[in-house]
């Protein structure tokens, strides 16, 4: 059984760098052209404002007075600006690929139109990217981790979690991306010294904080609230971990109810994303 369950654990772990490798955005044509013309639009629309001024403020108030101002004495070019800017963040959210190639393009930008691009990015949307990682939807998490129970004790044994998750993400009301919840349940498979069992495995995850800058997200950080039950063994645990992309990466203790055990372990996944609408 140990030889199925580090199979397992080979097959988990390189599925998602196979898949990976064949939809980075900045290597397809067309979703680098597509980065291109997003950050183009945008800081074509932000021509008219000229050189960026060494004193523009950058305050949240002050920040808010000029837009406020535009706003107010150019209608047409402030929404062709917000327009523009909406659709950068809204691409841009799909997948950490993306936000990389979008970074990549401002270089096709002067630089007066990369500070005013970054300026209104992070004006009109002060959370930056509304992290992609928790995006509204359907899912699947598959994950495996492998430890030890009773560590540093006399009854210390090798012990793996893997699971097979069905997921929901919530998003806040009008938003598909940047999400701080998501429930997810399916069978989970843990296998400790020479058993394994087949476990209902339920499992929460929320998002506490996104990891990168206003322009560059790179992922985030998660609590784990997690269980696995059957009629000879009952688990529950916290763990914490980092997700980039559909990349998972976590470290959790577990407690085994039956034998008043703690389970330490780390563990990887990959998640596959149904309904992004």
């Amino acid at each position: 059984m140990s030889k199925q369950v580090v199979l397992l654990f080979l097959a988990i772990c390189s599925y998602p760098w196979l898949s990976f490798a064949q939809t980075v955005c900045c290597d397809n044509p067309a979703c680098r052209d597509s980065a291109r013309q997003v950050v183009t639009s945008l800081g074509k629309a932000t021509d008219f404002l000229g050189v960026y001024p060494s004193g523009q403020p950058v305050d949240d108030e002050r920040k808010k007075q000029f837009i406020d101002s535009l706003k107010n004495n150019e209608p047409a070019r402030y929404n062709a600006i917000r327009q523009a800017a909406k659709q950068f963040d809204e691409w841009g959210s799909i997948d950490v690929s993306r936000r990389d190639c979008l970074t990549s393009q401002f270089e096709n930008l002067s630089p007066d139109q990369r500070k005013w691009v970054s300026y209104f990015i992070t004006a009109l949307f002060s959370s930056g990217f509304r992290s992609p990682e928790f995006r509204k939807g359907f899912g699947i998490l598959v994950h495996t981790g492998i430890g030890a129970s009773s560590l540093f004790t006399s009854s210390e044994r090798f012990a793996s979690l893997s699971g097979l998750l069905l997921s929901y993400t919530f998003t806040p009301k009008g938003q598909n991306t940047g999400g701080y919840v998501r429930a997810m349940i399916g069978p989970g498979l843990y296998y400790s010294a020479t058993k394994t069992y087949l476990l209902v495995h339920p499992r929460f995850e929320f998002r506490i904080k996104d990891l990168g800058s206003d322009l560059a997200s790179i992922g985030c950080l998660k609590l784990i609230v997690q269980g696995g039950f059957q009629k000879d063994i009952q688990l529950g645990g916290l763990g914490i971990g980092a997700e980039i992309s559909r990349f998972h990466l976590q470290l959790t203790e577990n407690y085994l109810f039956n034998e008043s055990a703690l389970v330490l372990q780390f563990g990887l996944g990959y998640s596959f994303v149904f309904n992004t609408q």
